[in-house]
C-alpha cells in the first residue's frame, strides 16, 4: 500500500471535467514526460522530475498507444522534496490502449514524476504521459 499525504480524484476521459484544474488555477507549463515510449515486460523507468512551482496539485494524463501481449502497465505518481527520495502518492493498473487521468491534491513535495512497469511475461507498450502542475 502506498502512503500518500495527499487525496487523488480520478476521471476517465469521459468525464466532463476531463482531469483538467479549474480556470484561473495555472501555476505552471504542460510537460511532457514521455513520447511514445516503448515499455517491455518487467521493465521500469521513471519520466523526469517536474516542479510544482508554488503548485500544490498535479494533473498526470497517460496515453496508451498500443499494448501488446503485456497483462497491464502500472501506473505510480511520485513525489520528492530533493530528486533523491521517491514516494508514491497514488497509483494504478492500466490493461488496455486509452486514455487515463488523475488529478492529485494536497501535494506537500516540491517534484512529481511518473513511474511506469510493464507486467507481463512478455509483450510491449508504447505510451505518452503529461504532467500539469497546478495551484489549489
Amino acid at each position: 500500500m502506498l502512503e500518500s499525504p495527499a487525496s487523488v480524484e480520478s476521471s476517465p476521459i469521459a468525464d466532463s471535467e476531463g482531469g483538467e484544474p479549474p480556470a484561473g488555477f495555472n501555476v505552471g507549463r504542460v510537460v511532457e514526460v514521455a513520447r511514445r515510449l516503448g515499455l517491455v515486460a518487467s521493465e521500469v523507468t521513471a519520466s523526469e522530475a517536474v516542479e510544482l512551482l508554488d503548485g500544490n496539485a498535479a494533473t498526470v494524463g497517460i496515453v496508451i498507444l498500443n499494448i501488446e501481449s503485456l497483462s497491464k502497465v502500472e501506473i505510480v505518481v511520485e513525489l520528492s522534496n530533493d530528486r533523491q527520495g521517491w514516494w508514491g502518492a497514488m497509483s494504478t493498473s492500466l490493461r488496455r490502449a486509452g486514455y487515463w487521468s488523475v488529478r492529485t491534491v494536497g501535494i506537500a513535495a516540491r517534484f512529481v514524476r511518473v513511474r511506469y512497469t510493464g507486467v507481463g511475461a512478455s509483450g510491449t507498450a508504447i505510451l505518452a504521459a503529461l504532467v500539469k502542475p497546478w495551484r489549489l
